[in-house]
C-alpha cells in the first residue's frame, strides 16, 4: 500500500495515528451507521478523549504511526 494510500485512510481501532502538527492520537471505537463509520472515539496521549464524525476524520489528514515510522527510517531522519 503506498503512502498516499495511507493517508485519510479509514480508522482502525487500536491503531495509533500522527496529525499534521506531530500530536500521537489512538483510535478507541468506531460507530457504525448503515454498516459504515459514522463516528470515531479518539484518545490523545494526555487522555483527552473526542467524538468526531468520518467526515472531519477524512479532513483530519492523519497518517498511520507504523507508517510514518517507515517513512522516517526511509528517509534516514
Amino acid at each position: 500500500m503506498s503512502v498516499k494510500e495511507r493517508i485519510s485512510t479509514e480508522p482502525e481501532v487500536s491503531n495509533w495515528y500522527v496529525s499534521r502538527l506531530g500530536r500521537l492520537l489512538k483510535v478507541r471505537m468506531i460507530l457504525l451507521a448503515n454498516a459504515k463509520p459514522a463516528t470515531v472515539l479518539i484518545e490523545y496521549l494526555d487522555g483527552s478523549r473526542y467524538t468526531i464524525s468520518i467526515n472531519t476524520w477524512n479532513r483530519l489528514g492523519l497518517i498511520s504511526y507504523a507508517l510514518g515510522e517507515q517513512i522516517k527510517e526511509c528517509l534516514d531522519v
